[in-house]
């Protein structure tokens, strides 16, 4: 055991020898060094913080790591962030949608769902369009945009995290690629400039699906958007795609877009949709 210090005015405590890979823990402690012996920024008391600590300890892995912009996944933890992103990635490609649950960290980004949100089913019309043949050699310049991936059709509805959805398509749309795709912030926090970034996020949240049968439900552990996707250069198609227990985006008015009002900020919605409001 070793003892730990603590702000001017609180009583010394012991703390129990934690493993590297359970250090960072959901409380208000900001951090705890490597040699354990001085613990900051605390207002719990040395009793409830050592129970904080010890189930902290318990508990800490990629189902259960809370992630946000006041709670950041250090870029020097290589060991769990490695295991949050391999985690993320199977719950994404996972078809057991029964067995998904929401991530704590969802509640804070994309964001929670209103209490009183209802769960709807509505019928999305989508209309597809190829590409030109016009058209094509120039958007083949634009490399870095990456132009070939689906166009995004939104549907207007949003997937509460740990949730699944049921989308119906009709048969002549089975084979044609067309997906469904839940969340709209595709960057992957594990590449690039965030790659050596603290995360304050998780780092993969969007989840894409090909439909193969007429009827499929699909989860996400992390909830957002959703949109029917299908490539540029697939043939084009008009169609209904029924989406069921999905949540309306919120808006202050669907038939119109959203204004700032006289003293330059957005108005609040009045509606206890999803967090992503449609934008225009």
């Amino acid at each position: 055991m070793l003892a730990g210090r603590l702000p001017k005015g609180e009583p010394a405590i012991f703390l129990p020898l934690i493993p590297k890979s359970w250090r960072r823990f959901s409380c208000s402690v900001s951090y705890l060094k490597d040699d354990y012996s001085m613990l900051k920024h605390t207002t719990m008391s040395g009793a409830l913080l050592l129970a904080a600590l010890t189930a902290g300890a318990q508990q800490l892995t990629p189902a259960a790591i809370l992630i946000t912009p006041e709670n950041r996944l250090s870029v020097k933890d290589k060991d769990m962030r490695n295991a949050v992103r391999d985690w993320s990635r199977e719950q994404l490609a996972s078809t057991q949608y029964a067995r998904i649950s929401a991530h704590p960290s969802a509640a804070v980004f994309p964001g929670t769902v209103g209490k009183s949100a209802a769960r709807v089913s509505e019928t999305v019309n989508i209309d597809h369009r190829k590409i030109s043949d016009a058209l094509a050699p120039v958007v083949s310049t634009l490399r870095y945009s990456q132009p070939w991936r689906n166009n995004m059709y939104s549907t207007g509805l949003y997937a509460v995290a740990g949730e699944y959805i049921e989308v119906t398509v009709p048969e002549e749309l089975l084979n044609k690629d067309v997906c469904i795709q839940i969340g709209a912030h595709s960057d992957k926090l594990s590449e690039w400039v965030a790659g050596g970034e603290d995360w304050r996020r998780l780092p993969e949240i969007v989840r894409v699906d090909t439909l193969r049968k007429k009827t499929t439900r699909i989860a996400s552990p992390f909830g957002g958007l959703i949109y029917v996707t299908a490539s540029p250069r697939s043939d084009s198609w008009s169609a209904g795609v029924k989406i069921s227990r999905a949540v309306k985006r919120r808006s202050s008015s669907p038939a119109k877009p959203r204004r700032m009002n006289g003293s330059g900020s957005w108005p609040k919605a009045r509606r206890p949709g999803a967090s992503w409001p449609p934008v225009k």
